[in-house]
């Protein structure tokens, strides 16, 4: 695992914060405690509709700063995925019309499990929350809120 960058101790991704901002530096961990993992991986998803011209640059400088420290790790992964088929249910419908008898079968919607491989980055998650963190940090700092505005 990472260390979150600031506070005491915080090791390379110090160097980089402050390269970007001194502010960023001295980082409030009460304020890191307080925000849970899934907000902070939602939010770039949230934001990024709506976001400021001032947001999307934090947010570009901030995933550079973290790419940096964090890099990806693609691996494959098996996982278990369904594909919809179409199987007959043994009953067919039958029309006539005239002399002409026209069956159609009823068919029904099987989910079926089959193993795929995806490539994955292990890291992901975690660089995510990280990048939020800094891009909400680095608002607060410039701007005094979190949206830049």
């Amino acid at each position: 695992m990472v260390k979150a960058a600031g506070g005491a101790g915080g090791g390379a991704a110090d160097g980089l914060f402050a390269a970007h901002d001194q502010g960023l530096r001295a980082c409030d961990k009460d304020m890191m405690m307080k925000f849970n993992a899934l907000p902070l991986l939602i939010l770039p998803l949230l934001v990024s509709a709506c976001a400021t011209a001032e947001y999307r640059q934090e947010a570009n400088i901030c995933q550079a700063l973290w790419l940096r420290t964090i890099p990806p790790s693609y691996h494959d992964k098996l996982v278990e995925q369904y594909r919809a088929v179409q199987r007959p249910t043994g009953r067919s419908v039958c029309i006539t019309r005239g002399n002409r008898t026209v069956c159609e079968e009823k068919m029904r919607t099987e989910y079926v499990p089959y193993t795929a491989v995806v490539t994955v980055d292990r890291y992901k998650g975690e660089r995510d929350a990280e990048i939020s963190n800094c891009t909400l940090q680095a608002c607060v700092a410039r701007m005094g809120n979190g949206e830049c505005k």
